[in-house]
């Protein structure tokens, strides 16, 4: 008979028995009377009917092949509650939200999107929106996967763009904030709806080889953590969501929004992994 758990959380290969920083959040369940066990999204001998909820936590390679992981969430949603929700999932994993964001009025780092199977010219687009110095990504991306600069460099920027696009992907272009340099982008964390802490984040960062992230705490400034608030006031209460800004001088601009799998650095905020075991148990089906 197989074993019934009250939550899975859900990792990838490179951490199969959890991300250090996810072992706060196992440790808050586990004092919580839960049953919790580890599994890797792609690992087929698991059934994920034998969990009641599922916390998408250190997936952190969907990104490399992402038809595999929308056919393993299309899989899977029948068979157990996942959290964050899968249709937030969907939304989120295309960076396009970016620019549905920035159409309803939010303060978001100018974005153009590229769809695959069509030609595009990143002269052209550098030219028109006055880019010298971009950031050539797949739309679904992280981790700064296939991320890449290029400063006055539109030829080589095409070639990367071109690649991106000959693979099926759709890609997203912008500028490169030189404020990110000096200040970093804030990576202000949110459970259940509420701030609970933030980082400072640098730019091009992947996952640390050593298991420990490397940002610091900070303070949020009161027009950070009102943008971020709004925001996610469009979202149903995710139980957890990371708001990646970062200052420039007309005020802070939205880098990303991460509801799938984000670092929630856990270690700067232990008290967080307690409200987060509160929120996923809360969520649990009854």
């Amino acid at each position: 008979m197989t074993q019934r758990h009250d939550v899975t959380i859900v990792t990838y290969r490179g951490y199969p028995d959890l991300y250090p920083d996810d072992e706060l959040l196992r440790d808050a369940l586990v004092r919580r009377g839960a049953t919790v066990r580890a599994a890797v999204w792609d690992d087929p001998g698991v059934d994920w009917s034998a969990g009641s909820i599922a916390v998408l936590r250190s997936t952190w390679d969907y990104f490399r092949t992402p038809e595999t992981f929308f056919a393993w969430l299309d899989r899977v949603e029948p068979l157990t509650r996942l959290v964050n929700a899968p249709d937030v999932v969907r939304w989120n994993a295309d960076k396009s939200y970016l620019l549905e964001l920035a159409s309803q009025g939010f303060s978001v780092i100018p974005s153009a999107l590229l769809r695959a199977g069509r030609s595009h010219s990143i002269s052209a687009l550098s030219s028109q929106r006055g880019w010298d110095d971009v950031v050539v990504k797949p739309a679904v991306s992280g981790a700064s996967y296939e991320t890449h600069r290029f400063t006055n460099d539109a030829p080589a920027a095409q070639r990367h763009a071109d690649r991106l696009l000959e693979r099926g992907r759709d890609v997203v272009v912008q500028p490169y904030l030189r404020e990110i340099e000096a200040d970093g982008e804030y990576a202000i964390i949110f459970i259940d709806g509420r701030l609970t802490h933030a980082a400072r984040k640098l730019p091009f960062h992947g996952i640390p080889p050593d298991g420990v992230d490397h940002e610091a705490r900070v303070e949020v400034p009161p027009e950070f953590e009102a943008l971020a608030a709004r925001i996610l006031g469009r979202l149903d209460r995710p139980a957890y969501a990371r708001v990646d800004l970062v200052p420039t001088p007309a005020g802070p601009l939205l880098m990303e929004l991460e509801l799938i799998e984000p670092s929630l650095f856990l270690r700067l905020h232990p008290e967080s992994a307690e409200r987060l075991a509160d929120a996923v148990l809360q969520r649990v089906p009854q």
